[in-house]
């Protein structure tokens, strides 16, 4: 899958920094290794001032998690953040928010597949002339659409492209209707040393959403597709080009 998903890297650039108020963003803090080993759990309370963004532009430890690395840690990865305006009036709407930064133990993820019906093993992918249903990245991931558990396999998988950037392909089944699923295109830029000079996890974002709908129209299988890129026309015309051509796990008869 890593030649496809390279393939599919062509076709959208990492986030820039053109835009007035960047997209939403919250990355995972590292966890320290010493901390990581011994299965050290916390929740450190910071206190962050937010600004017209939803930018964390100064940040302050409010409530100790009882160990000084991963308080550090927190408040690190709490001025990389970017709230949308539904997760600011979900902690308070205020200039000046607490936000918990939980480390937990360590947890396996296990993939499941797709539950994609037998009918539309071989359809035809054409654009959905319905829409994808919002204007912006940052619209699609307040409104909550796709269920979070079980996770889906990627049929992409991730990849580091020619640039050191991450990419990865998560891909969700809609929270109501089982013939709907979801694929973000996410790029992570390289890592970046910390003051301490130590790398940090440069934050992932995602820079297009598609969803596929699955229909039956004149008695044919057909998967409808609908995306929303934010990036270059000619970029996202390279995208939806490729999506077209259908997913790995449901290609299209030759």
């Amino acid at each position: 899958m890593s030649s496809l998903l390279l393939m599919l890297a062509l076709a959208a650039a990492p986030v820039d920094g053109s835009a007035a108020c960047p997209p939403p963003a919250m990355g995972m803090p590292r966890y320290p290794a010493d901390q990581l080993r011994g299965n050290v759990a916390g929740t450190t309370l910071v206190l962050a001032r937010i600004d017209d963004c939803g930018r964390v532009v100064e940040a302050k430890l409010s409530e100790s998690s009882g160990d000084k690395s991963l308080d550090a840690e927190a408040l690190l990865t709490v001025r990389e953040w970017v709230l949308s305006p539904a997760q600011r009036e979900q902690v308070g709407g205020g200039p000046w928010v607490k936000m918990p930064v939980k480390f937990g133990g360590v947890q396996t993820v296990v993939t499941e597949a797709p539950k994609w019906p037998r009918s539309h093993r071989r359809p035809v992918y054409l654009l959905d002339d319905q829409g994808i249903g919002f204007d912006t990245i940052a619209a699609y991931q307040t409104a909550g659409v796709v269920r979070s558990k079980p996770v889906l396999k990627s049929p992409y998988g991730s990849t580091r492209d020619g640039s050191g950037n991450w990419i990865s392909t998560p891909f969700m089944a809609d929270a109501k209707d089982p013939n709907v699923f979801w694929l973000a295109y996410n790029v992570q830029p390289p890592h970046t040393p910390g003051p301490n000079g130590k790398p940090r996890a440069s934050l992932s974002a995602s820079v297009a959403i598609a969803r596929y709908r699955l229909v039956m129209e004149g008695g044919k299988p057909v998967v409808r597709v609908a995306i929303v890129c934010e990036r270059p026309v000619d970029e996202c015309d390279r995208l939806t080009a490729f999506l077209l051509k259908g997913l790995p796990i449901a290609r299209p008869p030759r």
